[in-house]
């Protein structure tokens, strides 16, 4: 026997007074015969997707287990109870693709059938609006309000460093490849964003609003929502390329190929001084979840090896429209070697002192080498090693080595042990007063965690000097 919503048990006490209980076939004053009917059914609204508990009060009825009960297609009877000839508790099931509007409620008892025409109306729990580009690689804006009172949105949230997440609410879709973040929840609204994958599924679709512990109390369902469209990524070829945002929330993707290009340099810009596009740069995968590298307007991107194409999807966050704006690509692979690079490619002993010298770390991992001799009469002096711009921004770090070889070298000095604590764009180093005369080498590097392919030049002076 099914378990009922408590909550109707006062209805039945009122409808079980009126009717007395049980059924009437004649009026006493004019013994005229009185027609069964449905009196009543409550609840009077009911939202799709629910299971629920309703109440049927009958007049004149002599309704019994045999009863037949129909609310018409996309709702279910599961369970009936008689709780008298004149009242009926129904357990129902509301489809999440029932048809919206007033409903009648039929009654069949053996050959008598009774109807309560508009006896309750079917209503959509959710009212969904979305802004954005209908089409895969989007990012879209939504807001929705809870209709039903009984299932309100669940506004738990877990919050850590980084933010927030409301943890008890997911959204669902018909197609794959689309995601929900939701952005702020109370029990009645919600706003959210939704990501649309670069190569996700196509079509019309609904959402479901899962809400609760586990997203497992409470569903919420708009049949549909939106048409989700295929749309072809635009090539970027390096250089400059041009694109516009044509409409609130608008996105327009891109495809990037890399080739054998080590870095690729990404920057978005406009002339609309009100208008800030960013991109989204996703992996070959096009997924905002599973391929997700970065939300920014500037990027320095290593490609993996056949790994590629990426993709951009260019969005302004803040909703600006009607602009046009720019994507600059610099394709970037390491420059031929030359003979400063390493120990062993040293071309000759560089005359001391080093004045001025300039030099460029064209790469992220470039060393210059300088071999300088120390003669016998230098010792107890000190080697001073400093770099200075050339590029403002060009960090360098030093290192000092000593050997007759580039094998077994002993190194005398390091700029700094961790680079990423690096304080100094430029160093101004000094050795301990050297013991030994012999050949010695002032390597000048680049500090790959700061490496800025703009600021690549420096100036280095090397002197011998009393301590």
């Amino acid at each position: 026997m099914t378990t009922f919503d408590l909550r109707v048990l006062p209805l039945l006490v009122a409808l079980f007074a009126c009717n007395g209980g049980g059924e009437t076939d004649t009026d006493a004053d004019t013994n005229a015969t009185i027609e069964p009917s449905v009196s009543a059914v409550i609840p009077s609204t009911v939202y799709t997707h629910r299971r629920l508990d309703v109440a049927i009060s009958g007049y004149a009825t002599s309704w019994t287990d045999t009863v037949v009960i129909d609310f018409g297609e996309g709702i279910d009877v599961i369970d009936y109870t008689v709780a008298s000839p004149t009242a009926i508790l129904v357990d129902i099931d509301v489809h999440r693709d029932a048809a919206l509007g007033l409903r009648d409620v039929v009654v069949t008892q053996g050959a008598d059938t009774t109807r309560y025409a508009g006896a309750f109306e079917v209503k959509a729990p959710l009212e969904v609006s979305v802004e954005g580009t209908f089409a895969q690689g989007s990012i879209l804006v939504g807001e929705a309000i809870q209709s039903d009172p009984s299932t309100p949105f669940d506004a738990t949230q877990t919050c850590d460093y980084f933010g927030c997440d409301y943890t008890n609410m997911a959204g669902i879709y018909d197609l794959a490849g689309l995601y929900t973040q939701f952005d702020l929840v109370g029990p009645r609204y919600s706003e959210f964003l939704v990501f649309v994958d670069v190569l996700s599924e196509t079509g019309p679709t609904g959402m479901s609003i899962q809400s609760g512990p586990s997203f497992a109390s409470d569903t919420s369902d708009v049949e549909t929502l939106m048409t989700i469209d295929a749309r072809t990524p635009k090539m970027l070829a390096e250089g400059s390329n041009g694109g516009t945002v044509t409409e609130a929330w608008g996105t327009e993707v891109w495809a990037l190929d890399p080739g054998d290009a080590a870095f690729v340099n990404l920057n978005i810009s406009t002339d609309d001084v009100e208008a800030e596009p960013w991109f989204a740069l996703l992996d070959n995968t096009g997924s905002f979840v599973d391929g997700f590298i970065a939300y920014t307007d500037q990027y320095e991107l290593e490609p993996v090896e056949g790994e590629g194409p990426y993709y951009l999807v260019v969005w302004d966050g803040y909703g600006d429209n009607d602009y046009a704006y720019t994507i600059d690509v610099d394709f970037r692979s390491p420059p031929a070697p030359v003979p400063d690079d390493t120990c062993a490619t040293v071309a000759s002993t560089t005359s001391m002192p080093i004045v001025e010298q300039a030099g460029n770390l064209d790469w992220f991992d470039d060393q210059d080498w300088f071999r300088v001799d120390v003669a016998s009469g230098d010792l107890g002096k000190v080697l001073h090693v400093v770099t200075s711009p050339g590029a403002d921004f060009a960090d360098t770090l030093v290192d000092v080595y000593r050997g007759s070889s580039c094998t077994g070298l002993e190194r005398l000095l390091q700029s700094d042990e961790d680079p990423i604590l690096d304080p100094d764009w430029h160093e101004d180093v000094t050795t301990a007063p050297l013991d030994t005369a012999g050949t010695y080498y002032v390597v000048v590097k680049a500090n790959e965690y700061f490496y800025d392919f703009a600021e690549t030049a420096y100036v280095l002076d090397v002197t011998l000097e009393a301590p």
